[in-house]
């Protein structure tokens, strides 16, 4: 299991800017301002084989609307522990960061892979939900019969 952060694919100027602020003053050195395919080509080429990715980007963006408005409550704490650059500066990016999720020019993602050797037993995941299961909807009549997306339509 892994979980990262990354910029929609494509060159869009607040998402480089977001990325290049990111890069020099919140997480210098890491890949974090990169798009999906960058971490999936480097899993596969290290050996992993990608059973699931899942975009959490959306609600990713509530998770950080929390931890900003916790850094806002504690404002005076943070001042006197890091001073007003650092508060500063986390303040920006949190908030940023926010708003590029929302509109999804940063996302995170859930991958789930394991190391691809022969005896992994991929029979695991045989007769188990499908991911995509979880959103289908029964009919309430007890016949078994499933909807897709609740416009009437069974499956």
């Amino acid at each position: 299991y892994l979980q990262i952060a990354g910029l929609r694919a494509g060159y869009h100027q607040e998402s480089l800017i977001w990325g290049g602020f990111m890069g020099e003053y919140i997480f210098p050195g890491a890949d974090a301002s990169m798009p999906l395919s960058f971490v999936v080509k480097r899993l596969e080429k290290a050996g992993f084989e990608i059973h699931s990715v899942e975009n959490i980007g959306i609600h990713y963006s509530q998770t950080i609307q929390l931890w900003y408005h916790n850094w806002q409550k504690h404002k005076d704490h943070v001042l006197s522990a890091y001073g007003q650059w650092w508060f500063r500066c986390w303040e920006i990016f949190l908030g940023w960061s926010v708003d590029i999720a929302k509109q999804g020019n940063s996302t995170c993602f859930q991958i789930i892979c394991n190391k691809n050797r022969d005896e992994f037993n991929r029979r695991r995941w045989f007769n188990a939900v499908n991911l995509g299961e979880r959103d289908l909807l029964t009919n309430g009549n007890g016949n078994g019969k499933v909807l897709r997306g609740g416009l009437g339509e069974t499956v």
